[in-house]
């Protein structure tokens, strides 16, 4: 689980906030990139496998500058949510787990942040309270 706090936004920015595989391409943005999901300022949710991108709606009001978003993966069940100021918006993904040889394998993904334009955005990886109260037990 991580968070980012957005103090300060340049008014139409696209942020993109959320996990990455190996794969991702440093000139795009989180779920525009091959194996990759995120959660979007326009209140998108984005899912890109190796060759396609899907969005769909996930939170009406999508987030912007002054907001806290927050990203959990559960690597076992491959589950994957977001929070906005603190509130749990549900499960965005699910990424099953990929099975080779009868052997479960674990996906492997990094955090990440984009944005198409003026963006500050401030990390919080633990090393302070989380908005998300259940992050902190």
């Amino acid at each position: 689980y991580f968070e980012v706090h957005l103090p300060h936004l340049q008014p139409g920015a696209l942020v993109s906030i959320g996990l990455v595989s190996a794969a991702f391409l440093e000139t795009s943005m989180p779920g525009y990139s091959p194996v990759s999901v995120a959660f979007a300022s326009d209140g998108t949710r984005c899912h890109s496998g190796r060759t396609s991108i899907a969005c769909s709606p996930y939170h009406a009001d999508g987030f912007g500058q002054g907001d806290v978003v927050g990203c959990a993966y559960r690597p076992v069940t491959g589950d994957v949510f977001f929070t906005l100021n603190g509130e749990y918006l549900g499960e965005a993904f699910s990424l099953k787990p990929r099975r080779t040889d009868g052997n479960t394998r674990m996906l492997h993904f990094h955090a990440a942040v984009g944005a198409d334009a003026g963006c500050v955005a401030e990390c919080n990886f633990g090393t302070a309270p989380f908005a998300y109260e259940p992050a902190n037990e």
